[in-house]
């Protein structure tokens, strides 16, 4: 029997779950759907991956300097089951966006339509910089290479553009809107591209460095004295 494919996009279903769990677990603090899906995404695009159980901590509503355990102020009794399940499906999500980057294709934000099926993509625009936030120190040369800078740009409009507790347009986009929207997610490929150098040193195994071999009691002394490794550094050993 064929396993399933851990990389495979979630259903609408799933991605529903997602959003209903991390409101159960934090109403106030917890990230919606649009936030988390460009916040898994930056992760995603990271110099040095973020472990899973500090992004489901952020996720959840915790500072990224609090701590995995952090951000589970619902429910006691049900936090630890819904935490679980939440686990999994960030796993798997997490997974996926990570295939179609690679790909170079296939990508397909979460992101809230309006009536005219129109996505503004502030809360994942937001969510994006989160991500980055919590890897600062990883993210460099964001406002020093020309490059880098231009991919962040469509970003920081984005996020800038609403006031999310008013729903009132504080900074408005010049131009086609439409474009910096797509912008946006040409940066994301970018940005995963430009990283993967980085990305495959810090996931890479540790080299192991194997001293030199014994000599042989008959070798030459390695300390240069001329005799004979058994008469010498090597007496007594064996």
């Amino acid at each position: 029997m064929r396993k399933p494919n851990p990389a495979r996009p979630l259903s609408d279903d799933e991605l529903a779950r997602i959003d209903a769990l991390l409101e159960a677990i934090d109403p106030d603090a917890a990230m919606v759907l649009e936030e988390l899906d460009g916040f898994l995404t930056a992760l995603a695009c990271s110099p040095r991956p973020l472990p899973d159980e500090a992004a489901l901590a952020i996720a959840c509503g915790a500072d990224p300097d609090d701590g995995p355990d952090a951000g589970a102020s619902g429910d006691p009794a049900a936090a630890g089951p819904q935490r679980q399940e939440l686990a999994g499906l960030l796993r798997r999500h997490r997974l996926s966006i990570v295939a179609a980057l690679h790909a170079g294709e296939g990508l397909e934000p979460v992101m809230a339509r309006d009536e005219a099926g129109e996505s503004a993509g502030n809360l994942w625009a937001i969510g994006f910089l989160r991500g980055i936030d919590a890897q600062a120190d990883e993210w460099t040369d964001l406002d020093d290479d020309p490059d880098l800078a231009d991919w962040f740009e469509p970003f920081e409009m984005l996020a800038e553009e609403r006031d999310l507790a008013s729903d009132e347009v504080v900074a408005p986009i010049d131009g086609d809107r439409q474009a910096v929207l797509e912008d946006m997610i040409d940066s994301a490929f970018a940005f995963y591209h430009h990283y993967e150098p980085a990305r495959s040193r810090a996931t890479a195994p540790a080299t192991i460095r194997r001293g030199a071999p014994a000599p042989g009691r008959n070798d030459p002394c390695p300390c240069g004295s001329g005799r004979k490794y058994k008469r010498c550094c090597g007496a007594g050993a064996g």
